[in-house]
């Protein structure tokens, strides 16, 4: 039997969260919400064998999507989980210009996205990670 994959979504937008959760829960997988950089850390260092992936807002207030990659990529138990940067900011968040840009395993979707284009490339970064 098949493992479901677990992806950990941290974004301070509530209904997007939401929204993310039911429609990669209808695509087959496991969610756990974090609103924000610190919850998002402790979650993860927290159980990092049981996480797949991690879809990660680049701007949260506290601490943003970018120090929150850089304390992941640090610790090593979490430095393997693939990421998905979320940005509203296609001119500046992009990883030409990101200050995320050389951080390693982190894939960016700009938003507003399609759930359609969100599914595919969660399912994209899975096998690729395999």
């Amino acid at each position: 039997m098949a493992h479901t994959k677990t992806i950990l979504l941290v974004d301070d937008d509530i209904l997007l969260t939401r929204l993310m959760s039911v429609v990669l829960c209808n695509a087959g997988f496991k969610t756990i919400i974090s609103h924000d950089g610190q919850d998002a850390l402790d979650v993860a260092c927290r159980c990092p064998t049981s996480i797949d992936l991690i879809i990660m807002d680049v701007s949260m207030p506290h601490m943003d999507g970018v120090e929150t990659v850089c304390h992941l990529r640090d610790d090593p138990r979490t430095a393997c989980i693939p990421i998905l940067m979320c940005t509203g900011h296609a001119d500046e968040d992009t990883p030409d210009h990101s200050p995320a840009r050389g951080i390693k395993s982190v894939d960016y979707i700009i938003k507003p996205f399609r759930m359609s284009q969100l599914v595919l490339q969660v399912r994209s970064i899975l096998e690729r990670d395999l």
